[in-house]
């Protein structure tokens, strides 16, 4: 049990991570667009 509760949780980590690194991309995207533009 203590395996798959780790487990859980390095997936929640890694989705938030991921999350995190594509709202950064579009958001320097859209940044990069208007600045350009």
């Amino acid at each position: 049990m203590e395996c798959f509760s780790s487990f859980v949780a390095a997936r929640v980590i890694m989705e938030s991570i991921l999350d995190f690194i594509y709202s950064f991309m579009f958001f320097s995207n859209a940044r990069l667009r208007t600045k350009f533009k």
